[in-house]
């Protein structure tokens, strides 16, 4: 064969692509491998400081963030208590440090409890609404979304007060429109609505703050 016809034929058999490898079939009953999930953004980071404040602005507690958690002043930032935050729950500690409360997340919701583990309240998830509970399991308030926050009612379904957001954070309104407070610091009106709950010490409220802040978030 001619020198030229043998160049020929060897540059057309280098030229040839090795054949593709078989698709490979999962075994039978196992479903194909799904593409990796996309990456879980990471949650927003919460205020430095929030201030709950009366209806003439004064400041009656102060949050500060300490710690790993929360520290609570009063108006004369005299320390109220403080709060530890870990990934599934709050403890709240009083001004002697001694610890007062642990709020646990559960799958109803949430429970508080003394800090021997003995439970005072549940609150209850029903859909988008909450139902605090105490630990005899008569109701004790609810509180229910509205478009632009959350009503907190009595067991009788009477509105204690209503939370809603506005540009400086949330106020807090009486069912007649009256203000009653406001909780600045850029939080969203679930967490700023158990301020209005008065049978709770400020440090207790401010615990609950910071539960649905941080762990309920």
């Amino acid at each position: 064969m001619r020198p030229l016809a043998l160049a020929v034929l060897f540059l057309a058999a280098c030229s040839k692509q090795p054949p593709a490898p078989p698709a490979v079939s999962p075994p039978a009953g196992r479903p194909p491998l799904a593409d990796p999930p996309a990456t879980v953004p990471p949650r927003a980071p919460s205020p430095d400081r929030i201030s709950f404040r009366d209806a003439e602005g004064k400041v009656l507690c102060a949050i500060q963030t300490h710690a790993g958690g929360y520290r609570f002043h009063d108006g004369a930032d005299q320390v109220l208590g403080e709060a530890k935050v870990q990934e599934d729950r709050v403890k709240l500690k009083d001004a002697q440090d001694q610890e007062h409360w642990k709020i646990k997340r559960k799958d109803f919701g949430a429970e508080i409890e003394t800090s021997a583990g003995v439970r005072l309240y549940r609150i209850k998830r029903e859909g988008a609404a909450w139902k605090l509970e105490d630990a005899s399991n008569r109701t004790v308030a609810k509180a229910k979304p509205k478009e632009d926050g959350f009503d907190l009612h009595d067991p009788d379904g009477k509105t204690i007060a209503r939370a809603r957001k506005r540009d400086r954070g949330v106020v807090l309104e009486s069912p007649e429109g009256r203000r009653l407070g406001e909780v600045d610091g850029g939080i969203e009106p679930l967490a700023a609505l158990w301020f209005s709950l008065e049978r709770f010490s400020l440090a207790e409220r401010a615990a609950l703050l910071a539960y649905f802040l941080r762990v309920n978030s």
